[in-house]
């Protein structure tokens, strides 16, 4: 009975720390993109918020957290195969919902000219494609299993700020921009919650 016991402590120790490892790949990928962000503020604000250094810089930055991402999608898969959850390759189709959300945030919702100012339709158009492609990261995870309340906030503001941008005749980016760092920020302090209860239940 009591080697019964140790073994079920032992299983239960090993899910835990699995399980904040989970967490923890995912706060990496979310920070990644709020440091991406912050530096480029720096920057913008010492060389200037041109559209040429905008449009080099995040280039150069989704590349980068494309690449996080990446790391952190292969890393995930191993640790659900190693419990049986998910077979290889099903985070491959993880890049999917963010190719449509740059479809549609950055081509189709500024051309539709919904918001009162050109910026306001441009923030419009980024808070869609944050909010489509990590919602489409969230389906994913649902379909491996992993119910994942914790990446909530990080489209669901984005999402909510859409229709407020839209009327706003100044500062809609900056306010656009806020929200996004409010979610991932939120979600990266769910998800190292998540990982410190996982850890020591």
């Amino acid at each position: 009975m009591e080697d019964v016991k140790e073994l079920k402590s032992v299983l239960e120790r090993v899910e835990g720390k699995l399980i904040a490892a989970q967490y923890m790949y995912g706060a990496m990928w979310f920070i990644a993109f709020l440091a991406v962000m912050a530096l480029y503020y720096v920057l913008g604000a010492i060389v200037g918020f041109s559209s040429i250094f905008s449009a080099i810089y995040w280039i150069g930055a989704f590349v980068f957290v494309g690449w996080v991402g990446m790391m952190v999608g292969k890393r995930l898969e191993a640790l659900f195969r190693s419990q049986g959850r998910v077979e290889e390759g099903s985070f491959s189709i993880i890049a999917l919902p963010w190719i449509i959300g740059a479809i549609i945030g950055w081509v189709v919702v500024p051309r539709l000219n919904l918001g009162i100012t050109e910026e306001a339709s441009v923030a419009a158009g980024f808070l869609t494609f944050i909010a489509l492609g990590v919602f489409g990261m969230w389906l994913v995870f649902i379909r491996a299993g992993n119910k994942d309340k914790g990446m909530i906030p990080a489209f669901l503001l984005p999402a909510l700020g859409v229709p407020l941008v839209l009327g706003m005749e100044k500062g809609a980016m900056a306010w656009a921009s806020f929200l996004v760092a409010a979610g991932y920020a939120l979600t990266s302090l769910l998800y190292l919650y998540f990982a410190f209860n996982a850890i020591e239940r």
